[in-house]
């Protein structure tokens, strides 16, 4: 019998784009998602972007020399400078929430908004990820990361449960709008308008992290920002065995997740890229 969309995913449905969309946005899951949303919602009149500054996916000033935060998305993309209106540019005049204060709002705090979306990622990757992007702030005020490990897991942060696979899933298939997977961005790109609507454009493909490489000699190295706070590959010298010792609820819930995330790129027509 060929499967029902509900049997894969029992929110897959066509988005009533009046309402609005909630980011249940993990740290280093994908602040792209955000631009995604925004082209979708006709709220938002302004499209192409996630947020301004550092929520876009920028370098804060402790990691650049000068002090000058370098973004792909800033203020003077609209030609505006009045702050009421770039926050009405940002925030879709109050009625999207991703660019907001709660920007890393976890499902404890936020689970109870209406038509929530999430993203995952590898567990390997995401923890060297958020190693690396919190390291420069500590390191310049002299703190070790070790200090704040581990992090949050990906299951606590989008379900509020620490090892009940099952469990999550349920709250993702059932509780959730819609969430796809980092790590198979284009793949994701396709689920979502299969699923939710509307037409991918250009922006929702392009890598915004170029500014990494195009700005590089503005970037304090490492062994600048401090000699004495261990570095990431120092504190952590085994990223596979330490994921696998204290995320081991995450890689159990990727692979299952991976596996629906399959079956509804086929049900959708989407590529799968490996």
């Amino acid at each position: 019998v060929e499967p029902q969309p509900s049997d894969i995913m029992t929110t897959r449905k066509k988005f009533d784009v009046s309402k609005s969309l909630f980011y249940i946005h993990n740290p280093k899951t994908g602040a792209s998602l955000i631009t995604l949303m925004r082209n979708l919602l006709p709220s938002c009149i302004h499209k192409d972007f996630s947020c301004f500054g550092m929520k876009g996916g920028g370098f804060g000033k402790y990691s650049t020399r000068g002090g000058v935060g370098i973004y792909p998305y800033s203020y003077d993309m609209f030609n505006v400078t009045r702050p009421k209106e770039l926050k009405a540019i940002e925030t879709c005049d109050k009625t999207f929430a991703p660019c907001q204060a709660k920007y890393h709002c976890n499902y404890a705090e936020c689970g109870n908004r209406k038509n929530k979306v999430t993203m995952f990622r590898k567990p390997e990757k995401w923890f060297a990820s958020y190693m690396d992007w919190v390291w420069p702030g500590y390191a310049g005020k002299g703190v070790s990361i070790k200090r704040v490990l581990p992090f949050q897991s990906q299951i606590s942060f989008s379900t509020g449960i620490d090892e009940d696979v099952s469990a999550a899933i349920e709250i993702l298939q059932h509780d959730y709008l819609w969430w796809g997977i980092t790590d198979h961005w284009v793949t994701t790109v396709c689920l979502f308008h299969c699923e939710l609507g509307g037409e991918p454009r250009e922006s929702e493909l392009r890598n915004t992290r170029d500014h990494k490489i195009a700005r590089q000699e503005d970037l304090i190295p490492w062994d600048e920002i401090s000699t004495t706070v261990p570095r990431p590959e120092v504190v952590v010298p085994d990223i596979p065995a330490y994921v696998n010792e204290h995320y081991k609820s995450d890689v159990l819930l990727y692979d299952e997740l991976l596996v629906i995330f399959k079956e509804r790129s086929e049900m959708c027509g989407c590529d799968f890229e490996y």
